[in-house]
């Protein structure tokens, strides 16, 4: 009686183990990434004051890429919840990318003007991040300069899957910009947890371009 073959020499081992090899190699290759949403408009680097006191530079949007929100120092409620879901963003953001330095939350306050180490504590109170978040304050000129060029943003050209209809406007301080390195505005959207969860797929779209 022949002796038994080892399995791994059986050619329908070797046929699957190979087969296997390939697939993992090639499948990164086969990752089918949509476009990331087109460039809206351009926004200037704001001329505000974080919450350490530190100025931002001209260069703010040139190191990473930026989600804008707004909020007012006397937080309503639905200033509240859109800072909590931009808290359940954050970690979803942290989790999928592994990298947290490769997005910034930026939060504008509208009025009125907060000392720094008021904003700090603003946050601190409602256990938010004071470090990674960048909390800015300004002139009532300064941030209405940064507030008027968003204004003009509109929503993404994505029709609603419901009527067809393109999305209107959502109200500009209860929404939420994506910015790109370039100062390129990358979509306007609602600051609810179902436009945020927009704003996480989006801001990944636009990350794998700038990498690739």
């Amino acid at each position: 009686m022949a002796a038994q073959k080892p399995f791994w020499k059986n050619p329908w081992f070797l046929a699957g183990f190979y087969g296997i090899l390939f697939l993992a190699v090639i499948r990164p290759f086969m990752r089918n990434v949509p476009d990331p949403p087109p460039v809206l408009g351009t926004v200037s680097a704001p001329e505000l004051k974080r919450a350490n006191g530190q100025l931002t530079g001209t260069e703010y949007f040139g190191d990473r890429l930026t989600i804008i929100g707004f909020f007012t120092a006397d937080c309503d409620e639905a200033c509240e919840t859109r800072l909590g879901v931009l808290m359940d963003l954050q970690r979803e953001l942290d989790y999928a990318l592994g990298d947290p330095e490769s997005i910034r939350i930026t939060l504008v306050e509208t009025a009125p003007v907060t000392p720094p180490d008021q904003l700090h504590a603003f946050a601190k109170n409602r256990s938010l991040h004071t470090e990674r978040w960048d909390w800015l304050t300004g002139t009532e000129e300064h941030v209405d300069l940064l507030l008027k060029q968003l204004d003009l943003i509109g929503p993404p050209p994505i029709p609603n899957t419901e009527n067809g209809e393109e999305r209107k406007k959502s109200p500009l301080l209860e929404s939420v910009f994506l910015v790109d390195l370039e100062g390129g505005v990358r979509g306007r959207y609602s600051g609810d947890s179902e436009g945020l969860a927009e704003v996480f797929h989006r801001s990944r779209h636009v990350l794998f371009t700038e990498k690739h």
